[in-house]
């Protein structure tokens, strides 16, 4: 039987959610909003192996994104899966301010302690 739980978020960009994802391997398929009858209808699903999770606006605040799983049939941890995503979006997040900012990356490396540390340098 297939349950799907939704889990609150904090991840606001859309574009860099979807860099993320693809750099963690997800495959993602796009949905028309426009042409769905159901306001539970994902945005756009990540599909990775038998890993499908549905990203959608929160009912609450639609900048923030839900994610909507069956987390029983997964068989990785939920709790696993959210953080290697959150860890690879905040990278991503935190390049592409960077890049803006006009800084370039010098160094990117994950500590004893599973923590991502960065050195960043102004360009110019």
């Amino acid at each position: 039987m297939s349950h799907v739980t939704k889990v609150k978020t904090n991840l606001k960009d859309g574009a860099i959610l979807r860099k993320a994802l693809k750099k963690l391997g997800y495959h993602i398929e796009e949905y028309d909003l426009t042409q769905s009858r159901s306001a539970k209808a994902p945005e756009f699903v990540a599909r990775k192996g038998k890993v499908s999770i549905g990203f959608k606006g929160s009912g609450e605040n639609p900048s923030v994104y839900e994610m909507l799983a069956d987390w029983e049939a997964v068989r990785e941890k939920r709790e696993d899966v959210i953080h290697a995503i959150y860890q690879v979006y905040s990278q991503e997040k935190i390049m592409d301010l960077a890049r803006v900012k006009g800084y370039s990356l010098m160094k990117n490396s994950m500590n004893q302690k599973g923590q991502i540390e960065m050195v960043l340098r102004k360009v110019g």
